[in-house]
């Protein structure tokens, strides 16, 4: 029998002083998978050899618009000006902390690539775990059963593991000059870290929650929608005239950045273009893994998942009852060929769409099997699991304060990238949104199988005050 912990005081530890010790530790036990997790997925920057100059840095003209204005400012007093003037003294945004990064990083590199490479992945990496660590204090706070799986299936779904599009944002934000969506990334999760860490009260956790978000701010212009999603996270806290108070506090510090912004700009931002597809690229990032089939009509993804999601309830529905030898069996038989079979009508319907086929063409033997082998590509299989997540999120009653912060997430961090297109490594924040509604699926999915594989479901956790 092992002797309980002993206290700070040298007694026996209290229960929510082990309960903490160990939320700690499983804390950091996530937080190094996720580490290695983000490095995995990054390993092709890594890899990149050393150079007099990395291509990237050669050939992209914004690359040589910032370092053209690092140039210019050899001493630390000549940043001064990039307070009350743009990016780095040439670019025409408000980013003066991104600005000091590139200054340390340009003064301290020279002309060596990799470490430039090696700043970009840092800089991810410090978002990844950032955001790891406050889905599983949010996992906890929402009085999750699993809150390590949740924290786990976030950080696979935000380094891009199971998302084609994700991979995409993940690859472009390791460019060196794409490092301001990810510090501001980070520093927006830290931010909210403190304030789920701390009661609405005024104390330390707001004064942090304050500075990790002007800092936010600072890196990039698209953390300014933060306290809108400060207002959207679960568990009423902010409904309370204390939660009100500390949101007021957030908008101020919002208003105080922009007033800022407008006297060192002159001008709302800097646009690419005449921005004719804003609406048709917002609706397809606002439906997440339904946004193909709205805005493209490639359909087929989202049809597949949601096969997927009615044969897993009619799974659902047939393991209910005592269980008699074979059973499972027979049941798990049936529901595979049920789904093979749905995948394979749902292929074939999408050919005859997609290429017209006529029907002597379509009634061929083969089409059926060449309609399944299309629904098993990568990138089908890829929408269809986001969207099977997103229907599993719906299953649960518990889950659907959590589905109002994604949606609130998604929109409000859409809004500032709303005005003029650009690359996709913009979204990489706003993408968190179903990021963090995947990730609460598949806890509770775990809790929905727990007791089928003979392991007794975990009690829902209390709500843990400080």
């Amino acid at each position: 029998m092992n002797d309980p912990e002993p206290s700070a005081h040298g007694g026996p530890a209290s229960p929510a002083a082990r309960e903490f010790a160990h939320s700690r530790r499983v804390l950091l036990l996530v937080i190094a998978v996720a580490a290695c997790l983000t490095g995995w997925q990054a390993r092709s920057v890594l890899e990149l050899s050393a150079g007099a100059l990395a291509p990237w840095m050669r050939d992209d003209g914004d690359v040589h618009l910032i370092i053209g204005g690092l140039e210019k400012a050899p001493r630390l007093m000549d940043t001064l000006r990039w307070w009350t003037g743009t990016w780095a003294g040439q670019v025409p945004f408000y980013r003066p902390l991104t600005s000091y990064v590139f200054w340390l990083e340009w003064n301290a590199f020279g002309g060596q690539g990799r470490l430039y490479n090696l700043a970009a992945f840092g800089a991810h990496l410090l978002a990844s775990l950032a955001f790891t660590a406050f889905v599983y204090r949010l996992a906890e706070t929402h009085r999750v059963r699993y809150p390590t799986v949740a924290a786990l299936g976030a950080v696979f779904l935000w380094v891009g593991f199971l998302s084609g599009h994700r991979s995409d944002v993940v690859h472009r934000i390791l460019m060196w000059k794409n490092q301001p969506d990810s510090l501001a990334a980070a520093c927006c999760f830290f931010s909210l870290l403190s304030c789920l860490s701390t009661p609405p009260r005024g104390g330390g956790g707001d004064r942090a929650g304050v500075l990790w978000y002007l800092a936010a701010c600072g890196f990039k212009e698209v953390a300014v929608p933060l306290p809108l999603v400060l207002l959207a996270l679960p568990g009423g806290a902010l409904r309370k005239s204390e939660g009100r108070r500390r949101a007021a506090v957030f908008f101020g510090a919002a208003a105080l950045f922009l007033v800022v912004r407008w006297l060192a700009l002159r001008q709302v931002g800097y646009q690419y273009g005449s921005n004719t597809a804003w609406g048709e690229r917002t609706l397809a990032h606002l439906a997440g893994p339904f946004g193909e089939a709205v805005t493209t009509g490639q359909w087929l993804g989202a049809a597949v998942g949601v096969w997927a999601f009615l044969v897993a309830a009619i799974l659902r529905a047939q393991t209910k009852g005592p269980s008699t030898p074979g059973r499972p069996l027979r049941i798990g038989g049936l529901s595979l060929c049920l789904l093979l079979s749905g995948w394979s009508v749902l292929g074939w319907l999408f050919q005859m769409w997609a290429e017209r086929l006529a029907w002597a063409d379509a009634l061929n033997p083969g089409a059926v099997l060449t309609g399944l082998l299309l629904c098993l590509q990568v990138p089908v299989m890829n929408t269809a699991f986001g969207v099977l997540l997103l229907l599993l999120a719906l299953l649960w009653r518990e889950n659907l304060p959590l589905v109002s912060l994604a949606l609130v997430w998604t929109a409000a961090f859409l809004a500032p990238i709303a005005f003029s297109p650009g690359p996709v490594h913009r979204y990489y924040l706003s993408g968190g949104g179903y990021v963090l509604l995947g990730a609460f699926a598949v806890a509770s999915l775990v809790g929905m199988l727990a007791p089928h594989l003979g392991r007794k479901p975990l009690p829902r956790r209390e709500l843990q005050t400080h």
